[in-house]
């Protein structure tokens, strides 16, 4: 019975530790930006949708963040780039001109994304597995890292709704793969 309670206390702890914070006091969250970029809740989405939404941890989001949106349009999965970053850490001129929208102290841009992937591999393996890697080993330590890259994900497929998030993702799973990515995008993207 011990076995079975402390089994079940570990399912509980890792689902809630996976969910993405809703709000928060001193950083963008990641429905703040879905809403500067006029983008719907995901969680309602209907039957039928296949789209992920990606985005970088912002931490303090002091220069432009990336947001990366993966939807079926036409039959074909296309990605969105966006930049998201808090107004009140740029100079004011950046929080205007051509695409940018500000709601609620987030601002966003949606770019020109240049580089491609497999769109459609990526949305398979965020809906249907952990996209962050798991440890190789069982240590009793824990690791905590404030300033590493973590990554948030958003993934509707056929009606199931799943929430993912990965602190210092290996470079070998599909989290790892697309923070690199869309670090790589907003480098070359015209900066707000």
């Amino acid at each position: 019975m011990e076995m079975l309670t402390a089994v079940a206390a570990l399912a509980i702890s890792a689902t809630l530790g996976a969910q993405i914070p809703e709000q928060s006091k001193w950083e963008i969250t990641f429905a703040q930006v879905e809403a500067a970029a006029g983008l719907p809740d995901l969680r309602t989405a209907p039957t039928g949708t296949s789209e992920a939404r990606l985005m970088e941890r912002p931490w303090t989001a002091f220069g432009p963040v990336p947001f990366l949106r993966i939807v079926r349009s036409g039959g074909t999965l296309r990605a969105q780039l966006f930049l998201f970053w808090n107004p009140n850490h740029m100079l004011p001129e950046r929080s205007t001109g051509a695409g940018v929208t500000c709601r609620n102290g987030v601002c966003v841009k949606p770019v020109e994304l240049k580089e491609q992937d497999d769109w459609e591999n990526v949305v398979t393996s965020l809906a249907r597995r952990n996209g962050c890697s798991l440890p190789k080993t069982n240590t009793n330590t824990v690791a905590v890292c404030a300033d590493c890259g973590e990554i948030w994900a958003k993934t509707a497929v056929d009606g199931n709704y799943w929430e993912q998030r990965c602190q210092e993702p290996g470079a070998d799973t599909t989290l790892g793969r697309m923070l690199a990515f869309m670090r790589r995008a907003a480098a070359t993207a015209k900066q707000p």
